[in-house]
């Protein structure tokens, strides 16, 4: 597992790994925003590579935030899987 940072080399990677883990899509700087969308357009000639992402926005979120060309993407490359549990972040009883 690869520590996300903003050095070039680390978005490289990230266009050729096989399976690549985007967790918390949107909590990233706008300039990581950026080259994630250069990484999307990149992957989506791998086809054998797979990508997961987690992300508490919504879709209308995303497209804000990413752009029309980028929601293509996401809708040609991605599988939707929506959750609706309540979060594991706030204690419940008996914490």
């Amino acid at each position: 597992m690869h520590k996300f940072n903003k050095d070039p080399a680390t978005f490289q990677r990230m266009k050729k790994v096989r399976v690549l883990l985007i967790d918390d899509l949107g909590q990233e700087d706008e300039d990581i925003a950026c080259a994630l969308r250069e990484c999307l357009d990149a992957r989506k000639s791998h086809r054998s590579h797979l990508t997961v992402v987690t992300t508490n926005l919504t879709k209308n979120m995303l497209l804000s935030r990413y752009g029309e060309a980028v929601g293509d993407r996401m809708r040609e490359m991605f599988v939707r899987a929506e959750i609706n549990e309540g979060s594991y972040r706030k204690p419940g009883p008996g914490w």
